[in-house]
């Protein structure tokens, strides 16, 4: 992961991360599944979303093993004002619309 991950992590981006990986809960929240990243580097993500978009989220061990980042419920009306403009019709459900 690089740490000018910052530049380019933009809506389309961001759009085509929740597109591929996003998993949108029954609380409200949204996963994206980041399995494959070390939690520093979910951090680094976590951070980026955060100071870049205001969009809080919260890192969880899946089976004690997978870490995961969890948008927050309070956070779904910035992530869709940011992706609405660029997400498939098809993939409306990851954000819950």
């Amino acid at each position: 992961m690089p740490e000018e991950i910052f530049h380019y992590l933009d809506e389309i981006a961001l759009t085509h991360w929740i597109e591929s990986d996003g998993s949108f809960k029954p609380d409200g929240s949204l996963v994206l599944c980041t399995d494959s990243f070390t939690i520093k580097e979910n951090i680094l993500l976590m951070n980026t979303i955060l100071i870049k978009y205001d969009i809080k989220s919260s890192l969880f061990i899946r089976d004690n093993k997978y870490a995961r980042i969890r948008i927050k419920k309070n956070s779904m009306t910035i992530v869709r004002k940011l992706v609405l403009p660029h997400i498939n019709k098809n993939m409306l459900y990851k954000i819950h619309l």
